[in-house]
């Protein structure tokens, strides 16, 4: 967050990024900015920037909330910067949603890189309960045309906190579509798709937002598709 350029993070410089929140007043419009709270950095219990004890910066990105049996948690990617910087893992943590600003739990790890698919990358987490249990979809392998969705899930009832509750797919959910040698076309060819979320539209279909890489000219960006 860049309190002078909301298109951009203090200084241009990302190793500065921060989760923060904003919160819409009751019954307010969310197209209406005035109706939105200012931003505030999401801290640890003792309010400190969320990160590894020990290390001088951290960044915390990709935040989400969700509820299950009545406990509110957020699960964010994470990665400390010493002499190198650290792998992001996916981390949780219990958080009232009464004060939304702070975390009420310890945050620990819940998603860690271990397959040769996810590289040393797990970020963009989005959760959704079925049928009694939580499933994190989640990116992995590197921030490119490389990037892929994968997914973990845990039972309903199990400690959520707890890196051993979540059961991770061996295989990733989503990858590009092999694009043909000598044809350079990532809006035919679907290339590095991840970090999406799930909504349901006014006939109750559920849909899959995420983007892609390729902006069908040079190969940068993103393109926002819909599943």
């Amino acid at each position: 967050f860049n309190s002078g350029d909301s298109h951009a993070n203090d200084g241009a410089d990302w190793t500065t990024v921060q989760s923060h929140i904003m919160q819409l007043r009751d019954g307010g419009d969310p197209a209406n900015p005035d109706d939105w709270s200012k931003p505030a950095a999401v801290l640890s219990p003792q309010g400190a920037p969320l990160g590894r004890a020990g290390y001088d910066r951290n960044i915390s990105l990709d935040m989400t909330y969700f509820e299950a049996n009545g406990q509110a948690y957020y699960a964010w990617s994470q990665r400390y910067i010493g002499a190198t910087v650290g792998d992001p893992l996916t981390w949780i943590a219990k958080v009232d949603p009464a004060q939304p600003t702070r975390i009420a739990s310890e945050a620990r790890p819940v998603i860690s890189p271990s397959l040769s698919w996810e590289l040393r990358l797990a970020e963009g987490a989005f959760a959704m309960e079925r049928d009694g249990k939580i499933y994190l979809i989640y990116s992995s392998d590197g921030v490119s045309p490389r990037y892929v969705v994968g997914g973990v899930w845990a039972d309903l009832d199990s400690d959520l906190t707890d890196i051993d509750s979540w059961h991770k797919y061996n295989t990733p959910l989503m990858k590009s579509v092999p694009m043909p040698a000598g044809v350079w076309d990532y809006l035919t060819y679907p290339q590095g798709p991840g970090h999406g979320a799930v909504t349901t539209d006014g006939d109750g279909n559920e849909l899959y937002i995420y983007h892609t890489w390729g902006d069908g000219v040079a190969g940068n960006g993103r393109d926002t598709r819909i599943g």
